[in-house]
């Protein structure tokens, strides 16, 4: 069947868009996988009329590294998550072509430059990945009614929007985060920070429902501070390279901690000695110093 799919697009000759346009609602992840690599060969709105428009795709996501593919995503019917990742060009993503996705509710997009034509767009879940040379305005993200979780990895402006959101998950780098005033964040559920190389600016910042705490630890000493995250249920901590300090964990009020150590070792857990809840993921080779709790050894550079 991929095969078949395969020679039929080779040559992009329309006249193998009705053969193509068989498989269109199949769900098979193959097929659906060869449809959608087969797109740039073809005029990329005919084709997504006629071959794509009622693909269930992978349970509604796609991932977008054609520009010129996305005018025409308008005719997807169950595209309901997407990706963004242009490839070449190096001029910033215009996003107008997401006021004709209603139905989009997941959109992850790199090199983008404006936000505002998402403007109301009942979107939940919003990343962007990386914007180039320039800051991304926040400010748009005030007037879309249904966003629930957003995750920054590039350089912004006009960040004080987003304590006063109804925003419950959100990912970003510590040093961007401290940097927005804000004293408090309400809203805020679990919060998720990149390039971590120290926690001091966190008690001064109040997360009363933030329940779920992710830090990527940049430097072993970064765990110099605690949050003043009074519902804090679970504190997860991701390191490589020499392992991170753990020693003002000793007493903090937390009853879950998670450490993913993917790094040299070894790795002292004596200051967590005697607690509970503690789970510890580290490489098969690296030694655990008080190895307590529950330990799970992995291959390096491989996720368990």
């Amino acid at each position: 069947m991929v095969l078949m799919i395969s020679a039929a697009a080779e040559a992009g000759d329309p006249a193998a868009l009705p053969l193509l346009a068989r498989y269109g609602a199949d769900a098979r992840p193959d097929v659906v996988n060869a449809l959608v690599k087969a797109w740039p060969r073809f005029d990329p709105d005919e084709y997504a009329q006629t071959v794509l428009r009622d693909s269930p795709l992978n349970a509604g996501s796609l991932i977008v590294e054609d520009r010129r593919l996305l005018p025409a995503l308008r005719h997807l019917r169950h595209l309901t998550r997407l990706t963004v990742i242009p490839l070449r060009r190096r001029d910033p993503v215009d996003l107008d072509f997401v006021r004709a996705l209603p139905a989009l509710r997941q959109l992850s997009a790199a090199r983008v430059a404006d936000l505002a034509p998402l403007a109301g767009h009942p979107l939940e879940d919003l990343v962007v990945l990386g914007s180039g040379d320039w800051p991304v305005d926040l400010a748009p993200l005030g007037t879309l009614p249904r966003l629930d979780r957003v995750g920054l990895r590039c350089d912004v402006i006009n960040g004080e929007v987003l304590p006063g959101l109804a925003v419950r998950h959100l990912s970003m780098e510590a040093l961007r985060f401290y940097g927005i005033d804000a004293t408090e964040w309400p809203a805020l559920r679990s919060l998720a920070l990149n390039e971590v190389w120290s926690l001091a600016p966190l008690p001064a910042i109040r997360l009363p429902r933030v329940m779920h705490l992710m830090l990527n630890l940049s430097d072993p000493h970064a765990i110099d501070a605690l949050p003043d995250a009074p519902a804090l249920q679970r504190l997860g901590l991701f390191a490589t390279g020499d392992p991170p300090d753990l020693s003002l964990l000793r007493d903090a009020a937390v009853p879950k901690i998670m450490i993913r150590y993917n790094g040299r070792g070894p790795l002292d857990l004596r200051p967590l000695a005697g607690r509970a809840g503690v789970e510890v993921e580290v490489p098969g080779g690296v030694e655990v110093l008080g190895e307590s709790g529950e330990v799970r050894r992995f291959l390096s550079g491989v996720n368990p």
